[in-house]
């Protein structure tokens, strides 16, 4: 299909989803056995004791996953608990361990030898946590106006989201795409990242004056920043806020909520 959408001039952009795999994984069931070479693929810990039950493990930070409660699931199999951002059918990736990192550059050339234009990458922020201190990972500061402790917004997310490590990563992609472009040829190959950051952390996904990083960081502010209530100044505010952080030269783009543009364009047909 690639090699025909190519030659007809249509362009393949991949989603490409490098956060977590599935439980079912062959990675992270070979990590869960823990196999030589696959040992710290995921983000494994052995949880703290249960003060009121010695032979009982509690999670080893308060940290919640975006689907509710707690973001650690154990293991019966390895004795540990494992992080996931999201399900617990989702476990993240260690992106502190180097073998997850080559493996994670590997899957980026295996489809750009096959021919892909680029990849549109999801949940980028949430690639990396806080490492952690003195081997225990610190407790997320309490977000008073959300008193349900199960809700992803109870916490303050300053260890789980938009780590300065998760900048390089992408400037490390870059390069992969680069490199091949270099070897094979033909036309720039795209990194389209999906960041639900604040324009001052989203905007550094473009490089800096010695490295190149995405061509698109996606720029939310019209979704998070714009509601049903806000006027036509919060609406410059909201795109001013990305443009003024924008480094010079690089390419704008405003993300829109699927749901309103299809509500609008019927208004307009009306």
């Amino acid at each position: 299909m690639i090699k025909k959408a190519n030659e007809i001039g249509i362009k393949i952009i991949l989603d490409f989803v490098p956060n977590h795999t599935s439980d079912e994984h062959e990675w992270f069931i070979k990590s869960e056995n823990r196999e030589k070479g696959y040992e710290d693929l995921f983000m494994w810990d052995d949880g703290k004791v249960d003060p009121s039950n010695p032979n009982n493990r509690l999670p080893p930070s308060n940290w919640i996953s975006v689907f509710r409660g707690s973001a650690w699931t154990w293991s019966s199999k390895r004795k540990q608990f494992y992080y996931h951002a999201f399900l617990d059918k989702q476990p993240d990736l260690n992106y502190r361990s180097p073998t997850t990192v080559q493996l994670m550059k590997n899957a980026l050339k295996f489809w750009l030898d096959r021919g892909v234009a680029g990849f549109r990458v999801d949940s980028v922020p949430n690639l990396f946590e806080v490492a952690p201190r003195n081997g225990v990972y610190p407790d997320e500061p309490i977000n008073l106006s959300q008193p349900d402790e199960d809700n992803y917004d109870h916490l303050l997310h300053v260890y789980v989201t938009d780590q300065p490590e998760t900048i390089d990563m992408v400037y490390q992609w870059r390069e992969v795409l680069t490199q091949h472009e270099q070897a094979h040829g033909g036309d720039e190959r795209i990194l389209m990242i999906e960041t639900y950051s604040v324009p001052a952390y989203s905007n550094q996904m473009y490089g800096n004056k010695t490295t190149e990083g995405a061509q698109i960081p996606f720029n939310f502010n019209l979704i998070t920043k714009v509601h049903q209530d806000t006027n036509a100044q919060g609406v410059v505010d909201a795109i001013d806020a990305w443009m003024q952080a924008m480094p010079s030269g690089k390419t704008a783009n405003k993300g829109r909520l699927e749901i309103m543009i299809k509500k609008e364009h019927q208004q307009g047909m009306e």
